[in-house]
Parts: structure tokens; sequence; C-alpha cells
């Protein structure tokens, strides 16, 4: 029931309809807190310290909740079904509680780019025989325009945005095409100035990012890139 609740509000971009009290997992989370400080977004890393606290509570559980998947894909300990499954969806009920990515209730921009993000984190786990991330059209209409406005704005939201395409992956947008992601991401690349692929993932790791599932996503973008750029210079000088 709650799973059903948060599938269809990140597919119609509505709030979710079960009371958020009544949604489990939430001892889970008190574990999970133990693992990460509650003041690491300020300590560590300067663009969060301008989320509204309400956001910033569920940011940090969820970077909790990616560590704790990340250091289990490297040893023999793997989370339960029930650890995973109940996550995932108090994180999302909790999210569109909060607001809709559709009518946000946030008055920064900043803060609405993180909800996007945030939103198509939980998406992500979505995949699989019941959806395929192409099926969030309405996620990814508006994750196209945050991200086309995104040039103009700060370091930060930049950041957000270049993480959020690296999660969405090119096949949310498979309307559009791969071009459309490939010229966005190396224009955010571009003014953020990202060198080297090890430079791109360390900023990924800065935002709630489970190698697992995401990786794959990054180093194709960036493989992508590189192939973009040496196909233009191969154009360059052949036209010389």
């Amino acid at each position: 029931m709650f799973r059903s609740d948060l599938e269809l509000g990140l597919l119609l971009g509505t709030k979710v309809w079960c009371p958020i009290e009544e949604v489990p997992g939430y001892e889970v989370l008190v574990e999970m807190r133990q693992e990460l400080p509650r003041d690491y977004c300020r300590s560590n890393q300067p663009p969060y310290r301008q989320v509204v606290p309400v956001l910033e509570e569920i940011l940090l559980d969820t970077l909790s909740f990616a560590n704790r998947l990340n250091r289990a894909s490297r040893g023999p300990r793997k989370p339960t079904d029930y650890y995973f499954h109940q996550t995932v969806v108090l994180l999302g009920h909790r999210l569109l509680n909060l607001s809709t990515f559709v009518d946000s209730a946030f008055d920064s921009e900043f803060d609405k780019n993180l909800h996007l993000g945030l939103s198509t984190f939980v998406a992500t786990f979505f995949i699989g025989p019941t959806h395929k991330i192409s099926d969030f059209k309405l996620l990814a209409g508006i994750l196209r325009t945050a991200a086309e406005t995104s040039l103009s704005k700060d370091k930060a939201n930049m950041e957000i945005m270049l993480w959020t395409l690296s999660l969405a992956r090119a096949d949310m947008f498979d309307e559009i095409g791969d071009d459309w992601l490939i010229q966005t991401a190396k224009s955010l690349i571009s003014h953020l100035g990202i060198q080297s692929q090890e430079d791109f993932e360390r900023m990924l790791h800065k935002y709630p990012w489970v190698d697992p599932l995401h990786s794959e996503s990054a180093q194709k973008i960036f493989s992508d890139l590189c192939q973009h750029n040496s196909e233009i210079m191969k154009s360059l000088t052949n036209d010389v």
C-alpha cells in the first residue's frame, strides 16, 4: 500500500495519501542516524548550509542510507529486503509529504532543486519489472526545465543539477535523445571546472549516491562526453 502510494506520487507528481506517521521504518532511520553526525552538512559541505531544516533532515537520512548501501556493497553483510524496502519508501513519503516536485513548497531555488534531486534519487530504486526510469515522464520534464535554467545559477545549484541528471541517466530522456543530456552535462561540467572523471565522481559523492546503482550511469555520461568532444575535434581536423 505504502509503496503503491509513493509510486503514484512519483509518476503523477502528486502528494502521497497515506499519513506519514503510519509509514513504517522509523526504527531503521534511528539506527542509521548514529552513523552520520547531524552537523555533517554544515561542517563538511558548504552548499548544504543554505538548506531549510526540514529538508536538511531528509537529506541527512538519505546520505546515511546511501553511505550504508555503499559500505554493504563492499562487505559480506548485505541489507535485508525489509531494511532496503522500508527505508526507500519512508524517504519517498517524507519528500512528497513535504512537497510535490510539480508545485514546490520551497522559496529558494536551491531547496527546490535539492528536493527534485532527492525525488529522482528515490525514483531510481523503482526500476525493475514494474517500471523503467523512463516511465517517470513528468519528473523528467520538470528536471529538464530546471537543468536548462541552472546554467545561470550559482555553483551549488549547478552541482545539484549535474548530480540529479547523473542519477536520472540518459534513458529518462529517451524521447529527447542523448544529445540533450550530453550537451547539458558538458555545459555544467565546464562551468564547474571539472577536469577528470575522478573530479566528476568526487563531486557526485558529495550527494546521495549508491555506487552499484548509479556509478555506471556517471561513467557512461562522462564517456559519452569524451567521445562527443573527440568527434568534434576529429571533425574540425578534417575540415582543415
